[in-house]
């Protein structure tokens, strides 16, 4: 071993493997340690190089043999405590091409059922908070209970950062600028800690080479009961390039703006822990690329993930599927823009088998979502997969729709959304909204049935409003639409296949309302447009209305209307055996017309004046029956006939 030393710097050259029981090597002065081989610190020896007075420490390790390494071995001495290596400066740059191994220098990633004894590391400490720069090029690992890295300084950088078997990795304080590191694995009950002003994940690399999502390139992968921490409530901003994989792991990433992947790159898949995205110190969250939330059918606990901040930006697709699976977004303003699905069966905003999807809360001022929103269960008769939307002003660009019997989309449940924009589908599911002012779009219950299966499932909808510009319709047997409106609904009512349709309207039902082999049963100030009931098979309309302008028909045996109406302006009708009765209080200014007048046994068509009510003929009319008890028939300018 030869070296050379002296006030205005050290150099240290080694020409073999160095290994060190104790010890310390600093100067005030620049230190330059360049190795060949490997420098090995083990048998509970505590060696440090540097000071914080020293103005640079640069160690090399330049042979290209893959052993080359800076080895900590965590194997103590008689009674004594574990190996530990320091390394200080002002300006610190350490380059080893296989990396500083605290620990497992055997180089492989220890078996899940290894507890890493054999393996575990020392103690590793590089830089302190008087650090101006910590640079380490090449792999940094930690390994086994005990085993800890620490790198302190006001600006840190790194390549890849593994942590295995309960072993810690720290990066910075509160109070370090920045911090950029590349790719990093905690696995098997590790713990990750990066701390810092501003922090970045980028691996220019792997980005430009266009690294697909899968497995092995996420630039954060967390697995196996490990723990990781991004920033706190003191980080200006957070910056992850790629991908983040979390299973069976917790996951946090605090600070004042949070952006998260690449778009294309970005994959963030969890199997159960936690993941907690911002919070309530939080300005911004940016997501370019998917994010998957997913419960693993053997995981054995309940996994949720939260994304909190003033703005939540998701330029992405999100998914929460499995039983156990949640995923929850929070903030004053939420916009989602990504419009292409998963897949052909997938929506972009999709919750599934058994998961949950929140966007929104009490205090969301605007929901903006672009995908079209999706709740899917088939497997289950009871409501279990969950899909809720709040905020005073959504709007849902593609809709939303609940499909299959176990799937629910709930709006409005906060009780603060005044607007909703959106068409609403309860598809063999359920559909929910609750709006204190205005509803905009076309709401459908059906029923329907997943591919390859027999036995269909009826949808039921319900809307609250104080009023709607779309049509509301009902298909297919047991399927059923509720709608509650204080004010108006500019639009048609049409139930269809043996469906059903309960409306209640305080003021003006602008639109149609047809009732086709089902039944609607209405409420409403008034009504302007047609009334129309066809089926042989039972067809009714139940109407009770302050006033009607437009025509009422019912069409063939089966159907059946019931109206109730202050006045009515317009025609009533029976064709092919339909029956209407026509109960009016104030005026009937218009004609009648029963088809049935040659079967004087029928009474297809009944109009009933009450008490004053007054009956003004447009034109020759036709009735089974009239009765007018006090009532009076106007303006003969036309002829009556009475069966």
């Amino acid at each position: 071993m030869q070296g050379r030393s002296g006030k205005r710097g050290a150099l240290l050259t080694f020409a073999i493997l160095l290994t060190v029981s104790s010890g310390t090597a600093y100067a005030a002065d620049p230190i330059e340690i360049k190795e060949t081989t490997s420098i090995a610190v083990k048998d509970g020896a505590s060696y440090s190089y540097g000071s914080d007075e020293t103005e640079s420490l640069t160690i090399a390790v330049e042979n290209s043999d893959d052993g080359a390494a800076i080895a900590v071995d965590g194997s103590s001495a008689a009674g004594g405590s574990k190996a530990s290596l320091t390394l200080s400066g002002k300006n610190i740059a350490v380059t080893v091409p296989k990396g500083i191994f605290n620990g497992n220098t055997e180089g492989g990633i220890i078996p899940s059922n290894d507890t890493g004894t054999a393996y575990a590391g020392g103690t590793v400490q590089i830089g302190s908070e008087s650090t101006d720069v910590v640079k380490v090029s090449g792999e940094l690992r930690t390994v086994g209970a005990g085993a800890a890295t620490t790198l302190r300084g006001s600006q840190i950088t790194t390549d890849a950062v593994n942590t295995y078997n309960e072993g810690e990795t720290t990066f910075g304080t509160e109070e370090t600028r920045l911090v950029t590191l590349k790719k990093t694995n905690t696995l098997n009950h590790a713990s990750l800690t990066v701390l810092g002003k501003q922090i970045v994940f980028k691996d220019e690399a792997a980005t430009d080479s266009g690294t697909t999502n899968e497995i092995g390139h996420e630039y954060i992968y967390a697995v196996n009961g490990s723990s990781v921490t991004i920033g706190s409530d003191a980080t200006e901003s957070v910056h992850v390039g790629d991908g983040i994989a979390i299973r069976a792991s917790d996951f946090t990433v605090k600070g004042q703006h949070i952006v998260l992947g690449t778009k294309n790159l970005d994959y963030y898949h969890q199997w159960s822990g936690t993941a907690t995205i911002g919070g309530a110190g939080t300005s911004s969250v940016e997501s370019h690329g998917p994010i998957r939330v997913w419960s693993h059918p053997s995981s054995p606990k309940f996994l949720e993930t939260t994304i909190t901040a003033d703005a939540v930006t998701l330029d992405s697709k999100i998914d929460a599927y499995g039983s156990l699976a949640s995923l929850i977004v929070d903030g004053v303003t939420i916009s989602q823009t990504e419009e292409k699905p998963w897949d052909s069966f997938m929506s972009p905003v999709r919750a599934s088998s058994g998961g949950l999807l929140v966007l929104g809360s009490s205090r969301t001022e605007s929901l903006s979502v672009t995908g079209k929103v999706q709740s899917s269960e088939w497997f289950s008769s009871t409501v279990n997969t969950q899909v809720k939307l709040d905020g005073k002003e959504i709007t849902l660009k593609n809709g939303a729709k609940a499909e299959g019997k176990g799937s629910l989309v709930a709006i409005g449940t906060a009780g603060v959304t005044k607007t909703l924009t959106g068409d609403l589908l309860a598809d063999a599911g359920t559909v929910t909204a609750v709006v204190s002012d205005v509803y905009t779009g076309n709401a459908t219950a059906k029923w329907d049935r997943k591919p390859n299966e027999i036995t269909k499932s009826a949808g039921t909808l319900s809307l609250t409003a104080a009023s709607a510009k779309g049509d509301l319709s009902a298909e297919g047997p047991d399927s059923t639409l509720t709608a509650t409106l204080s004010d108006s609904l500019v639009g048609n009512l049409k139930a269809t296949d043996r469906s059903l349709i309960k409306a209640s309207i305080g003021g003006t039902l602008t639109g149609d309302v047809s009732a086709i082999d089902s039944d609607i049963i209405l409420t409403a100030g008034s009504v302007i447009g047609n009334l129309y009931a066809e089926d042989d098979s039972p067809a009714s309309i139940t109407a009770d209305v302050g006033n009607v302008t437009g025509s009422v028909t019912a069409v063939n045996t089966g159907a059946k209307i019931t109206l109730t109406a202050d006045t009515v302006t317009g025609s009533l009708a029976t064709l092919h055996g339909g029956t209407l009765t026509a109960s009016i209080a104030n005026t009937f200014m218009g004609t009648t017309s029963d088809d049935s007048i040659e079967d004087l046994a029928t009474n297809d068509l009944v109009l009933n004046l009450a008490g004053g009510a007054t009956w003004n003929l447009t034109d020759s009319s036709t009735v089974s029956t009239l009765n007018a008890e006090g009532g009076l028939l106007a303006l003969w300018t036309a002829g009556w006939v009475r069966r």
